[in-house]
């Protein structure tokens, strides 16, 4: 029988398929073997050698880096098309961990999934008002090498330097009253989506641990309007702030909101020095001879050439579509 090995879903468990990343909650690993997607033939009977181990992402096959494993003929017997094993009263440390697959009581690997165990110690908290970050080792016994470093990446993105949005070396954490430490990143300016905090041993891109993710959202700010007119082709922001002042690099773009900001999603752009003022004082532009297909659009507003959102217009309709 072709079988294919997986992390699986349970209550304290949350995990991917073998093509993706996967992250243990609690102190349960369950592990499956899949018979509906087949890739490996596996032997279940009572004198098989095959065997699981888990090990930390990037050590080698040598029995000294086992962190768990079994026989796979302790699996449970096929139960909805699966095999199934439980490691219970888990308590492994932090970190991107892998399950291997080996025949025959070898340390040959057959096959292998990723899963990471999310941090209980190393955090993040972002300011969206003041583009601030604080990275937070809530662990009064933490004592890093001087080579250790934190680096802040997508939480999809791989841990190559061109991902890393934001870093420190470890040492740089100051101590607190309470006996945590914490780094404040003044400027952070980070794109909205989802992140993680990342902790690298002694300058290395193997993941030590690795934070809960957290959410930079953009600012949605009222006095930023936008009306578009099919009929007319015509699309106008506004900005109904008498203080503002633009630099010369700052600019406008005009998305679908379900868009991010890369510039094949731009639907029209403005420099925001090309902004001229009205009678009342406000800023605006007017796109002319314009024809967009979009039902609803956003205005993003992004500064010094920049693709990092400043802050961004409710969305709004085709005017058309409201009568």
């Amino acid at each position: 029988m072709t079988m294919a090995l997986l992390l699986s879903l349970t209550e304290t468990t949350l995990a991917e398929s073998i093509s993706g990343a996967s992250e243990l909650k609690g102190k349960e690993i369950t592990i499956k073997i899949d018979a509906e997607n087949p890739s490996i033939t596996i032997n279940t009977d009572a004198d098989s050698t095959d065997w699981i181990g888990i090990y930390r992402a990037g050590d080698s096959n040598d029995w000294g880096n086992v962190k768990l494993w079994t026989w796979v003929k302790n699996f449970s017997p096929p139960d909805w098309g699966s095999y199934w094993y439980i490691f219970r009263n888990v308590n492994l440390p932090a970190g991107e961990y892998e399950v291997r697959y080996f025949s025959n009581n070898t340390f040959t690997t057959r096959i292998k999934s990723k899963f990471r165990i999310a941090s209980k110690r190393l955090s993040a908290s972002y300011s969206t008002k003041n583009k601030s970050m604080d990275i937070i080792m809530d662990d009064k016994n933490f004592k890093p090498n001087p080579e250790d470093w934190i680096g802040v990446y997508r939480q999809t993105a791989s841990n190559a330097w061109k991902n890393v949005k934001l870093w420190i070396w470890a040492k740089n954490l100051t101590k607190m009253d309470d006996g945590s430490y914490k780094y404040h990143f003044q400027n952070a300016n980070l794109p909205s989506g989802i992140y993680r905090v990342r902790y690298f041993l002694n300058n290395t891109f193997i993941t030590h641990e690795e934070s809960e993710f957290f959410e930079v959202k953009i600012v949605k700010d009222n006095n930023l309007l936008g009306t578009y007119d099919s009929d007319k082709k015509q699309l106008i922001i506004k900005v109904k702030d008498k203080n503002f002042k633009p630099n010369p690099k700052d600019w406008f773009g005009i998305y679908a909101p379900r868009d991010t900001n890369d510039w094949g999603n731009v639907k029209l752009w403005v420099w925001a020095k090309d902004l001229k003022k009205d009678n009342e004082g406000y800023y605006y532009y007017e796109f002319n001879n314009t024809d967009i297909h979009a039902v609803d659009l956003e205005i993003r507003y992004f500064l010094n050439n920049t693709f990092i959102t400043e802050k961004a217009s409710k969305a709004f309709i085709d005017e058309k579509l409201l009568w």
